[in-house]
């Protein structure tokens, strides 16, 4: 089952590829995100990052079995997307792709960033 998921998880990388909007132009520090890369929900969100012009760190469980360790046990579920949001001294973890893409919405027009039009 591995395999099948390692072999659609490159398919669908190059597929997203061929149709990849803006590249992303600026980090937001303290944000990770969690994902596998053949997943629908992560595809749909690393899409966004690139359609809002950001950037955040991208740890991919699939192929890092440590980072699935920390999301299992400081997140409390293997789900993902999961966006880890670093601030201060607290961490929290934020499920469910459409909830990522509205927090990171908040983010880049609380940065002052023209959000696009076409999202």
């Amino acid at each position: 089952m591995r395999l099948i998921r390692q072999a659609l998880g490159l398919a669908v990388q190059r597929f997203e590829a061929l149709f990849e909007p803006a590249k992303t132009s600026r980090l937001l520090p303290g944000l990770s995100l969690y994902h596998y890369p053949a997943c629908p929900f992560c595809i749909k969100v690393r899409r966004q990052l690139r359609r809002l012009g950001i950037a955040v760190e991208l740890c991919d469980i699939d192929s890092d079995r440590a980072l699935r360790a920390e999301l299992i046990g400081r997140g409390g579920k293997s789900q993902v997307p999961c966006l880890r949001i670093e601030g201060g001294e607290s961490v929290r973890w934020l499920y469910e792709s459409d909830a990522i893409i509205a927090y990171l919405r908040t983010r880049v027009d609380a940065d002052g960033t023209r959000l696009p039009t076409d999202l």
